[in-house]
């Protein structure tokens, strides 16, 4: 009876220790898809960067591009839209991981 109940505990952890790896690799998942989008566009925009700074400017001239404010604003609005699809995409897994956890619990419960 003792092996009964420490087999269910053992399995009760292992199955904990399961849906935490899973939620894990939910979120490397969601983490690596994003870079894979971003990273092309990224190496592109260094390619053909624009010249944000004129190292030559003479007396009276801006050392700053008058477009930075256009950089500053993209730059900060795909960072936001990153950080706001990894979250929607993080939290939808994690409510789905809950659920089939809540079923699997279920499960387990009718077994023992």
């Amino acid at each position: 009876m003792r092996d009964s109940d420490l087999n269910t505990r053992i399995a009760h952890v292992n199955t904990e220790v399961a849906l935490d790896t899973k939620r894990e690799g939910i979120q490397m998942r969601s983490i690596a898809i994003l870079s894979m989008i971003y990273l092309p566009f990224s190496s592109v925009a260094a390619l053909f960067s624009m010249d944000m700074f004129n190292w030559d400017a003479q007396n009276g001239d801006s050392v700053v591009s008058k477009y930075i404010w256009l950089f500053a604003t993209l730059a900060v609005g795909l960072t936001a839209i990153t950080v706001y699809a990894w979250y929607h995409i993080t939290t939808r897994h994690e409510r789905k991981a809950d659920g089939d956890a809540q079923e699997l619990q279920k499960k387990i419960g009718k077994i023992v």
